[in-house]
């Protein structure tokens, strides 16, 4: 693996790019880069956290109490917000990583080895966490998610429906006559 394959790979893959970044917030590892930069990654992770906190809590607000056009249109441009965000962050994110092989291992040992060979490298030498335990329990915490934005679907639909279904039974002449004669 080159170190161009080895960033590309960490800007692509989402998976990677989790691990990655579980890595850099270990003490071992941040002790090996630079005090300023580590700094300024500790302070943006921070922030696009926060960001994203806020963000959630909007888009589960808007979609749990709303049902209108406009709503729909601010959870999408909420969206790309996070989107646009995470770009120079995952690029800080890619640098450190970068600094920190770079540091650790020379381009020709880096090219002997896998994702995985490198992953068990890191893990034998830093306790740091492995690349598939790291999938592992992200994978879990993306099936709570799934799941909970599936309710959060379930009942928009399920809103809508009843809501077209009391319009259309509003309109019709069967069920004005019927309360009619129930009066």
């Amino acid at each position: 693996m080159t170190i161009n394959g080895l960033k590309n790979t960490i800007r692509y893959d989402e998976e990677v790019f989790r691990w990655a970044l579980t890595l850099l917030q270990m003490p071992c590892i941040c002790k090996a880069l630079p005090k300023r930069k580590m700094h300024i990654f500790k302070v943006t992770h921070f922030f696009i956290m926060l960001a994203n906190l806020v963000a959630a809590y909007f888009i589960f607000k808007l979609a749990l109490t709303s049902t209108r056009l406009v709503d729909i249109a601010l959870i999408l441009a909420i969206m790309g917000g996070m989107y646009l965000l995470e770009m120079p962050y995952k690029n800080l994110t890619i640098s450190l990583f970068e600094e920190f092989i770079g540091s650790i291992l020379s381009a020709e040992d880096l090219q002997k080895k896998t994702l995985i060979q490198l992953s068990v490298q890191l893990e034998k030498e830093y306790g740091a966490a492995a690349i598939v335990d790291t999938l592992s329990g992200w994978t879990k915490l993306f099936r709570v998610i799934f799941m909970l934005a599936y309710i959060v679907i379930a009942k928009i639909a399920l809103f809508l429906w009843g809501a077209l279904i009391l319009r259309t039974l509003s309109r019709s002449t069967i069920l004005t006559s019927f309360v009619r004669k129930i009066r």
